[in-house]
């Protein structure tokens, strides 16, 4: 049997050792796999909990808009039953409608006079 060149023995012998590290690592490399898949399932579960709450909170805001809106629509039907017939009898009897304390007078204040120009000759 014919002896193999040197050259081609060193080569396989290279090839052998790279395998050899190659197989070292392969255990190292699944684990990590595993646990890239491990968390990619709880960042679905994770994803599609965070959905339905949204969803949740959507509805829930929907709702509170249309109680709002109901309430506004009756707050401005109260007010218009009440206040427009109390202007509407206010006006027949001759009311003024007294002003409030914190409304502010529209006339400028009078300037006062300072004591030594009123009594200059």
């Amino acid at each position: 049997m014919e002896e193999m060149p040197t050259v081609d023995r060193e080569q396989i012998t290279r090839w052998i050792l790279d395998g050899q590290h190659v197989l070292d690592a392969l255990p190292a490399f699944l684990e990590q796999t595993d646990r890239g898949w491990a968390r990619t399932v709880e960042t679905e579960q994770e994803l599609e909990r965070l959905r339905h709450d949204v969803a949740e909170l959507r509805r829930e805001n929907q709702q509170l808009r249309a109680e709002r809106d109901e309430m506004a629509e009756a707050y401005n039907k109260v007010m218009n039953d009440v206040v427009a017939p109390m202007n509407e009898i206010a006006t027949k009897i001759k009311v003024t409608p007294r002003r409030s304390p914190f409304e502010r007078d529209p006339r400028p204040a009078p300037v006062p006079i300072a004591p030594s120009q009123a009594s200059t000759p």
